[in-house]
């Protein structure tokens, strides 16, 4: 069974994760207003392959995001039945 300061650490680990891919998620925002100006300025041409891109970014941040709150649900279990709460 993993110590409490192991479970700490990777929960540490597991917020850093999320961090990023919040960031990750809020840069492909940003890259979204880009690309509707790009679009705009070119009368909309290759607007759909550039949302696309993006679309497919937020994908990827959201997936870390939900991957990182089943990892803090899986050491606050482990924290839980070190403590002996199971």
């Amino acid at each position: 069974m993993a110590s409490i300061d192991e479970i700490t650490s990777q929960l540490r680990s597991v917020v850093s994760s999320a961090d990023e891919a919040v960031s990750e998620a809020g840069g492909a925002i940003s890259e979204t207003e880009q690309f509707i100006a790009q679009a705009n300025a070119m009368n909309a041409e290759g607007l759909a392959a550039d949302l696309a891109v993006v679309k497919s970014t937020i994908e990827s941040g959201l997936a870390q995001i939900t991957a990182a709150i089943a990892t803090i649900d899986e050491a606050i279990t482990q924290a839980d039945q070190a403590r002996g709460r199971t």
